[in-house]
C-alpha cells in the first residue's frame, strides 16, 4: 500500500506553485500577483470574520474594533485590483467584467454620497454676527 505523503506534498507544491516560482521567488507576473492581491482579501475577510461578534467588540473596544472593520475599504481594493491583474479589463465583452465595472461604479458612488451627507452634517455651521 502506497503512502499518502507524496500526493500531499504534490498538493502543497501545487498550491505554492499559484505563488511561488520553481526558484523560490515570489510570482510576481500578472497571474502572480492576481493570487497574491486575492490571498491578502482573503486573509482580511478571515480576520474580519473572527472579530465580528459582539464578544469581540467588547474586549478590543470600539475604536479598536471600528479602525479593524475598516479594513474592508482595503478588501474592496484588493478585490478590483485581483480582477484587474487576472485580466478583467482584457475581455471586455465578458458578463463578469461589466459585473465588476458596474459594482465599482455603484459602491464608488455609495460611498462618494456617504462621505458627502456624513460632510454635510458635521460641517460647521456658518454664524451671523451682528453688524
Amino acid at each position: 500500500m502506497p503512502y499518502p505523503f507524496p500526493r500531499t506534498a504534490r498538493s502543497t507544491s501545487g498550491f505554492l506553485a499559484y505563488f511561488v516560482a520553481a526558484d523560490a521567488s515570489p510570482l510576481l507576473n500578472s497571474f502572480g500577483l492576481g493570487n497574491w492581491t486575492g490571498l491578502l482579501a482573503i486573509v482580511i475577510v478571515a480576520g474580519l470574520l473572527t472579530i465580528s461578534s459582539d464578544l469581540a467588540l467588547r474586549t478590543l473596544k470600539a475604536p479598536t474594533w471600528k479602525w479593524l472593520q475598516r479594513l474592508n475599504y482595503a478588501t474592496f481594493a484588493l478585490v478590483v485590483l485581483h480582477a484587474f491583474f487576472y485580466g478583467a479589463l482584457l475581455r471586455v465583452t465578458s458578463p463578469f467584467t461589466v459585473l465588476l465595472l458596474l459594482s465599482v461604479i455603484a459602491v464608488s458612488v455609495g460611498q462618494a454620497l456617504g462621505i458627502w451627507l456624513w460632510w454635510r452634517r458635521h460641517a460647521p455651521t456658518p454664524t451671523l454676527t451682528a453688524a
